[in-house]
């Protein structure tokens, strides 16, 4: 920093540290990129205190201790400047204080006899042009050495601001360099002071309206501001309050969706608790007609083809049988019970008479595992399965084929021919799966009534034909030979699968509401 300190009417220009704010003592530079100045002292003051930037500008210093600075060259302008003292008086040495001898002009520094030495065995200064000082050469000369008569008015700013004249400017080493112009006189410090100051009072009358005119626009914006805050406070409050009306009114949907729903699942239990006797009748007096088409028939054709006693003794075997169905329509009691379906949501009664408590006969054949049977069908008389409103449901016999080659037959009594299929085969003691049809898992091997295929798992191939309704399915179970086979009324279709395990069961899945099939021995 440098600052200008007028005393008296010579009005002398004194040059101050930016560090110690005093005039400078051994000014020195060239210790960053910058090109600032400092005492000599004052820096390594500033560099043993762990100071690795210039004070002023913060740029990186090139010396890092006490000794590097001490090798720092004098700033040439500035030591003479502070160096020059009235005429006759001694110049110091610019390293010890003794009396200068000697002045080196590359330099531009003054020494003692003994720092003179020091210089001239230096293998950095051994070079410099190192003479002694004349009787009045302590006083600093403001005129170039080289070119005589001119005056150093200029700062080569690529040479650590070494003073040059204006001839220097143009010719020898500083041929290409850049420069500044170095102040001469108070007049033009104190000229340029005052249009400082006129451009200073300028930009302040010029700052002052536009700060008039920024407060003025400030207070507007604040007001502005604080309208749309009020504004949108009142906006968030009432869309608040509208998310917790519309919360309640959700809730009181919900409530009654949860009501609705009970009441459904409430009506849909008691429809099947009621509708489930109803099937169970219907059923047993479709098996009493076929038993009877099947024995009356058979019964007159022996009678009118016997012509032995053997014959005759046939047609008395059906005489149970047909004592025994008569026996069950006679004894099936159909009594009518209102059932009564009350919606809450419509506030109405339907009732309708439905027949309840059938009664059926108990047959001696395979029976279904109620564990393993799907909810939605359900059992009559242990072997006859309806199918329910589900998709595939699967339902598994108790009976299990370990040895020996066995048979069961699969009668579609009711059978709706669409494109949802049914399955028939067996299972392994492990098979739980009864939403998946009879086939479709690893435990399973099963063959479609409908897509004509047989299937284990991944594994699925052509087999067998189309069924239709009254068909009568033969299962073939060879335990010996581990393989399974179909025949379709009577008719073999030959072995479906092999490898089967050491346990199966007969299994069944029917896919179409309405569909009877009964399991025969």
């Amino acid at each position: 920093t440098m600052e200008e300190q007028h005393k008296g009417e010579g009005q002398t220009v004194e040059w101050k540290c930016g560090i110690c704010m005093h005039p400078f003592t051994h000014p020195v530079t060239g210790f960053a990129a910058c090109a600032h100045v400092f005492c000599r002292q004052c820096l390594v003051d500033h560099v043993e205190a762990d100071g690795k930037q210039c004070p002023w500008c913060r740029l990186p210093l090139s010396v890092s201790t006490p000794e590097a600075v001490a090798t720092l060259p004098p700033h040439a302008y500035l030591a003479g400047l502070t160096q020059s003292g009235k005429k006759g008086e001694a110049r110091a040495c610019g390293s010890c204080d003794a009396p200068a001898t000697h002045e080196c002009d590359t330099c531009n520094e003054v020494f003692c006899v003994e720092c003179t030495k020091h210089h001239q065995r230096n293998k950095l200064t051994k070079d410099h042009m190192v003479q002694p000082l004349s009787q009045d050469a302590s006083a600093v000369s403001h005129v170039c050495k080289l070119h005589t008569g001119e005056s150093l008015d200029t700062a080569c700013t690529d040479c650590n601001l070494r003073p040059v004249c204006r001839r220097c400017v143009t010719s020898g080493a500083h041929n290409g360099h850049t420069f500044i112009q170095l102040p001469n006189s108070h007049a033009q410090h104190t000229q340029h002071a005052q249009e400082l100051k006129q451009h200073l009072k300028q930009l302040t009358e010029r700052v002052a309206a536009s700060s008039g005119a920024l407060s003025s626009q400030l207070r507007q914006h604040r007001q502005n501001a604080d309208n749309i805050a009020q504004s949108v406070d009142t906006q968030i409050a009432e869309t608040r309050q509208q998310i917790v009306q519309a919360r309640e009114q959700i809730a009181r949907l919900q409530a009654q969706v949860v009501a609705f729903e009970a009441d459904i699942k409430s009506l849909s239990k008691r429809r099947h608790d009621q509708l489930e006797p109803v099937e169970a009748a219907i059923v047993g007096l479709e098996m009493a007609r076929l038993t009877i088409e099947h024995s009356v028939p058979e019964a007159q054709r022996l009678l009118v083809d016997s012509r032995d006693d053997s014959s005759v003794l046939d047609v008395y075997q059906y005489q149970p049988l047909l004592a025994h169905t008569l026996a069950v329509l006679s004894s099936t009691s159909v009594n009518e019970k209102p059932i009564s379906t009350t919606a809450t949501t419509q506030q109405s009664t339907v009732t309708t008479p439905i027949p309840v408590e059938v009664q059926l006969p108990v047959a001696s054949l395979p029976c279904w595992n109620s564990e393993l049977t799907h909810h939605s069908l359900a059992t009559f008389d242990n072997r006859l399965i309806h199918g329910g409103p589900h998709g595939w449901a699967t339902a598994v016999a108790t009976r299990a084929y370990t040895q020996g080659v066995h048979q069961f037959h699969i009668h579609l009594q009711t059978y709706t021919d669409s494109d949802h299929d049914g399955w028939i085969g067996v299972v392994s003691p492990t098979f739980h799966r009864l939403s998946q049809f009879v086939g479709q898992a690893s435990e399973s091997w099963g063959w479609s009534t409908v897509n004509e295929e047989a299937c284990h798992e991944d594994d699925e191939r052509d087999y067998g034909k189309r069924c239709k309704q009254n068909d009568t399915i033969t299962v073939t179970v060879d335990m010996e030979k581990h393989t399974l086979s179909y025949a379709r009324n009577g008719k073999d279709m030959g072995v479906a699968f092999t490898k089967l395990p050491g346990v199966v069961h007969p299994a069944i899945t029917l896919a179409t509401a309405g569909d009877s099939w009964a399991l025969l021995d």
